[in-house]
């Protein structure tokens, strides 16, 4: 005969276990950033995760958008434009990290793909050089043992 609340207790259990796993992968996370931000204050500021995404992704933006932008938000345009990409970079963030609590290879996927999407912004800007591609690249996640 099995105990009464033996059901629940390995579901909290695994649970908890969910939760440890998303918490490991949250702290990952701060620690590439980090990682590649100090790596871009030695290799070239502007090889920086964000304002190279960022840059990307405003030309990437279609004229009638930066237009939009513009008109609406004034010489605080770039500011806004950055802040909703950085919005958006979180959302995803905290979707992979979701996603990450059921299985790690699925964080460590989101993370990797942050990487590649870091390290094609950095390298494409029109002024960049090939070690712009080291901030992204020294922020990459290791795999847990």
């Amino acid at each position: 005969m099995t105990a009464p609340n033996q059901g629940h207790e390995s579901r909290a259990s695994h649970t908890g276990a969910c939760h440890e796993r998303g918490s490991r992968t949250t702290g990952r996370s701060r620690r590439a950033l980090g990682t590649a931000e100090l790596a871009a204050g030695f290799v070239r500021p502007r090889a920086s995760l964000l304002p190279a995404v960022g840059g990307a992704g405003i030309d990437l933006t279609p004229e009638w958008l930066k237009h939009f932008a513009i008109q609406r938000f004034g010489t605080y345009d770039m500011q806004v434009l950055l802040g909703t990409l950085a919005a958006r970079v979180t959302v995803l963030a905290v979707l992979i990290g979701l996603a990450a609590r059921r299985r790690m290879t699925f964080g460590l996927a989101g993370m990797t793909g942050f990487a590649v999407l870091g390290v094609a912004a950095a390298v494409t800007r029109p002024d960049a050089g090939v070690t712009d591609a080291l901030p992204a690249l020294a922020g990459e996640p290791v795999p847990p043992r």
